[in-house]
């Protein structure tokens, strides 16, 4: 972990209130555990203490080169898809616990639903000896982005869509099912929303043997671990506690967490 000085190299806006920002940065100096974030400050308002967590899409360790996918929601949000070329942005990271390729898994399967599509790419980078299939989930085809990088990237890319324009009309969750009937994986990569989940832990009821890692989206307040604001309620034996998403994950065990 550390905190640097980003250089923002592009801004770009790539769907629906959907941003790719492309920074220089020495948090990519390294390789980076798929499923980890950076913890960004908000440019240009000190009253805004709180940082803003954004997945990693994208990193490359030689150019230290890190591209973010961001939705454009609320003020913080905002002002951070403002900035310009040649910009700053104080950076914290690369945190959390990240997705880990089980011993052995030669077959796996990527499941995404709207911006959780975006850490998702980054198992294609780190993890590119698996054979890796993609089923990714939008609102609808003006919604959705880097569907060309899973593409070229993945073996296979099922699309999914709430209102048909792109894919199939329906979930997600659907689709990996139908592949699943036909071949069960060796394990399952998942980032997306809640009810996504809940649907994804109804598929791996079937299949007990497959390990199944969920990255949660989750509010947070200092991305360290010390104020305890992202906590989840986490299965460990027979008794339940709660863990710090931001520390502890965001990188869990779907039949560990309570969705």
């Amino acid at each position: 972990m550390m905190e640097t000085t980003a250089i923002v190299l592009a801004c770009e806006k790539v769907a629906i209130d959907t941003y790719a920002l492309v920074l220089k940065t020495e948090a990519a100096k390294r390789p980076i555990m798929p499923g980890k974030f950076v913890h960004i400050k908000v440019p240009g308002h000190p009253e805004m203490v709180l940082r803003r967590p954004i997945s990693i899409h994208a990193a490359d360790p030689q150019s230290q080169i890190m591209k973010l996918i961001i939705q454009r929601k609320g003020e913080g949000t905002q002002a951070i898809t403002d900035v310009k070329e040649g910009d700053q942005l104080n950076v914290l990271g690369p945190l959390g616990r990240g997705f880990e390729l089980p011993e052995g898994a030669k077959r796996i399967a990527l499941v995404g639903g709207g911006l959780g599509v975006a850490p998702l790419y980054t198992i294609l980078q780190r993890f590119s000896g698996v054979e890796a299939d993609a089923f990714l989930g939008f609102r609808g085809k003006d919604y959705a982005y880097a569907v060309d990088c899973f593409v070229k990237a993945a073996h296979a890319v099922h699309l999914a869509s709430d209102d048909g324009t792109l894919g199939t009309k329906g979930f997600v969750t659907d689709l990996l099912n139908k592949e699943m009937e036909k071949a069960p994986y060796d394990a399952v990569f998942a980032c997306g929303p809640t009810p996504m989940f809940k649907a994804l832990g109804k598929v791996m009821e079937n299949y007990p043997q497959v390990p199944c890692y969920v990255s949660l989206e989750q509010h947070m307040g200092c991305g360290i671990g010390g104020c305890y604001t992202c906590s989840c309620k986490v299965k460990e034996g027979d008794n339940w506690h709660y863990r710090r998403v931001c520390l502890d994950g965001p990188v869990f065990e779907i039949r560990e967490v309570e969705l």
